[in-house]
């Protein structure tokens, strides 16, 4: 081979080995991964903001978006207004909660297990409630009004609802439930507090002045723990602290938590931090 076809040949070598180099550092997924490696002035970040910038696009919602939509959606439809029932009077509770499932098509599920402490020979299924005449009523106007002739509520269990005792609530045994939830990959906080509010029929709170740490990204696989040690230690991942309000739990940093005024805060939240470190006061 001459001289000059060799020289040829060999710039063309050099073209080729340049071209392929542009059209990897300009492909976007490179490109958003140079903007991480180098900030506006040209100055390489560190690894920590590189890591963590990574793991933002790579958050997984582990199944729980969609979860968390039919969650909503069951919250909208039982607020929504509907046409009323056309039976008005006293049926058995297990008759009326199959008229409500069948003319909204909401799952309606009776857990008469709830109900056992407080059993007087009766099935809670066949006490007598009294359907009211609404002209322009709600789900959730027909379900406390008939509930409340056995003393029961209804707890929100994902996309259906649970019928349970109003004991069952009010001495904390829904709280007491173990989770199973399945965060391998990095999953928002916001979203698994949602997640778990949704699913569990809990008020969950957190706190808007916490800032960037409401963002955080929490992982882990929880099999059969209490719902709330689940809560705590999500909170924890994201460097916050859980308040037992009664029936609420107040997710917020430790700074806003020790200006709660003492009316609100429980007597029992400093011993138990104390004995257990939970940051969940008992009752």
């Amino acid at each position: 081979m001459s001289l000059a076809r060799r020289s040829i040949v060999q710039w063309l070598v050099v073209f080729v080995v340049i071209g392929g180099t542009l059209g990897v550092l300009l492909h976007p997924g490179h490109y958003r991964m140079g903007a991480q490696l180098f900030g506006a002035d040209g100055e390489p970040k560190s690894s920590g903001t590189k890591l963590a910038t990574a793991t933002d696009e790579r958050v997984s919602t582990g199944g729980l978006e969609e979860e968390n939509k039919a969650v909503a959606d069951l919250r909208r439809r039982l607020v929504e207004r509907v046409k009323p029932l056309e039976i008005v009077g006293t049926v058995k509770l297990g008759e009326a909660i199959d008229l409500l499932r069948k003319k909204y098509q909401v799952n309606i599920d009776l857990d008469e297990s709830t109900f056992e402490p407080l059993d007087t020979g009766q099935g809670v299924k066949d006490k007598s409630v009294r359907l009211p005449r609404f002209s322009t009523p709600t789900l959730d106007h027909y379900l406390r009004r008939l509930l409340k002739d056995v003393d029961a509520t209804y707890l929100q269990r994902g996309d259906r609802l649970l019928v349970v005792s109003e004991y069952y609530v009010t001495t904390g045994q829904h709280t007491r439930e173990p989770v199973v939830l399945d965060l391998s990959q990095p999953t928002g906080l916001k979203q698994a507090l949602d997640y778990l509010a949704g699913q569990y029929g809990v008020t969950i709170v957190l706190d808007p002045r916490v800032g960037e740490l409401a963002e955080s990204h929490v992982q882990g696989v929880f099999q059969n723990v209490g719902l709330e040690t689940t809560i705590l230690l999500l909170a924890e991942m994201s460097g916050l602290r859980v308040i037992r309000l009664q029936e609420a739990y107040f997710i917020t940093s430790e700074e806003f938590a020790k200006r709660l005024p003492a009316v609100i805060r429980p007597d029992a939240m400093g011993a138990a931090e104390s004995a257990e470190g939970a940051g969940v006061p008992k009752e």
